[in-house]
């Protein structure tokens, strides 16, 4: 007589396409915190969630998935782990999916936005394949055929084969656009918005703080902010609503 194993408590991700995640959604609360993005709420507080549309899926055919957010037309900003390679510095293009509007656009049918997507730019005649990076914390020759350096920050400029920025939202006469990172200066108080893809699956949202003692003095550049996240979530941006 064979033992039977105990039921493992069920997560997100087990039924992402089933009626109790739109249950749970239509509640508008996830297990973990995470609570599902809607790109047409009006609340003030969540002023960063309009940004939704330009935040992105990263899917690899060979590697795990992560998040990233549109900075230019056809410039997305993550982390550079979530594109480092097998074969060769960072991650064959070919094997690299960008998706955008990755959410549920209709939590009483459980329907998915009409989303797009796109690849990453290959640099020509790069073998292996390599894609067009324009900055990086990993420092490399401009073909990236050679390493010589990583300053620790973790984090990637890449350019996308096509302008997912000035490509019109479906089904609307408005553009994508991109984030204005040029007033990331803002001082790090307050509250925090990360609009992430937990585990590579529907867009989620989550609240979060700056503690007063935000510094770490081992990064003089970073500063810790304490909010819900899972794996996947990487290269989320995060805001402060305005």
């Amino acid at each position: 007589m064979s033992e039977r194993t105990p039921e493992r408590p069920r997560h997100p991700r087990d039924f992402e396409d089933d009626e109790d995640v739109r249950d749970l959604e239509a509640e508008g609360m996830l297990p973990n915190g995470l609570q599902p993005v809607d790109p047409r709420d009006v609340n003030p507080r969540r002023e960063f969630v309009k940004l939704s549309r330009r935040v992105c899926l990263i899917e690899r055919d060979d590697g795990a998935e992560a998040t990233g957010f549109l900075v230019a037309p056809d410039l997305i900003f993550t982390t550079a782990h979530a594109l480092m390679g097998t074969s060769g510095i960072f991650a064959d293009p070919g094997h690299v999916t960008v998706k955008f509007d990755h959410f549920l656009w209709n939590k009483e049918s459980g329907t998915r936005a009409m989303g797009d997507q796109c690849k990453l730019r290959r640099i020509p005649f790069s073998k292996p394949a390599q894609p067009d990076v324009v900055a990086s914390s990993i420092k490399t020759d401009p073909k990236c055929r050679r390493r010589y350096d990583d300053n620790g920050l973790d984090y990637v400029l890449v350019r996308l084969d096509r302008p997912m920025g000035l490509a019109f939202l479906p089904y609307s006469h408005r553009l994508r656009g991109w984030n204005n990172c040029s007033r990331a200066d803002v001082p790090a108080e307050g509250e925090v918005f990360v609009v992430q893809h937990p585990e590579g699956r529907l867009q989620k949202f989550a609240e979060g703080y700056i503690p007063a003692d935000h510094s770490d003095h081992e990064f003089p550049h970073f500063f810790r902010y304490r909010t819900t996240s899972l794996n996947g979530s990487s290269g989320s941006p995060g805001g402060n609503g305005s």
